[in-house]
C-alpha cells in the first residue's frame, strides 16, 4: 500500500469515526448540528493549510532545482 493510499485510508477512517459519534452521541439536534458545522470549519482550515504547506514544499524543491 502507497503512501498516498494509506493516506486516504486514515482520512476515511476519521470521516467514518466522525460521522459514527455524531450519530450515537446524546446531543440534541441543535447540538449535533452545531458541532457538526465546527468540524466541518475546523476541517476546511486544515485542509487550507496542508494545501499551503504542499504548495511550499513544491516551490521549494522546483527552486532548489532552478539554481
Amino acid at each position: 500500500m502507497s503512501n498516498k493510499d494509506s493516506f486516504f485510508a486514515l482520512l476515511t477512517g476519521i470521516a467514518i469515526g466522525a460521522a459514527l459519534g455524531i450519530l450515537f452521541a446524546p446531543k440534541s439536534g441543535k447540538e449535533t448540528r452545531e458541532d457538526l458545522k465546527k468540524f466541518g470549519h475546523d476541517l476546511k482550515e486544515k485542509g487550507k493549510s496542508l494545501v499551503e504547506e504542499g504548495k511550499s514544499a513544491i516551490e521549494k524543491k522546483f527552486s532548489s532545482k532552478e539554481n
